[in-house]
């Protein structure tokens, strides 16, 4: 399934923010895609803050894992693993063997 959406302020990501931390599962994988800048990272805090909100458990967001390549958030119902791709070179991706590993 792939969904678009286009914002023009920061305001609007956080009613979208708390609709897609309504829905999220287990074991489901999401890719955000856009230009550096974007606010991707601001839509994951955002999409964390709410997950924290409905658990009643405090998080402190670790920012953007641009270096580390993920930073990983324990919650009750599920674990978030936020990736940042961008010093992927050539689109070589192997998540696969990275999930066989965690």
């Amino acid at each position: 399934m792939s969904l678009r959406f286009a914002v023009s302020n920061e305001i609007e990501l956080k009613p979208l923010a708390r609709n897609i931390s309504r829905s999220l599962s287990k074991n489901q994988i999401i890719f955000f895609e856009g230009e550096a800048g974007s606010g991707k990272t601001t839509l994951i805090r955002y999409i964390l803050s709410e997950i924290s909100k409905s658990e009643k458990k405090t998080f402190s967001f670790q920012g953007s894992p641009t270096y580390q390549r993920e930073h990983i958030y324990n919650f009750n119902k599920f674990n978030i693993i936020h990736f940042d791709f961008y010093q992927v070179q050539n689109n070589k991706l192997d998540l696969d063997e990275y999930f066989k590993i965690i």
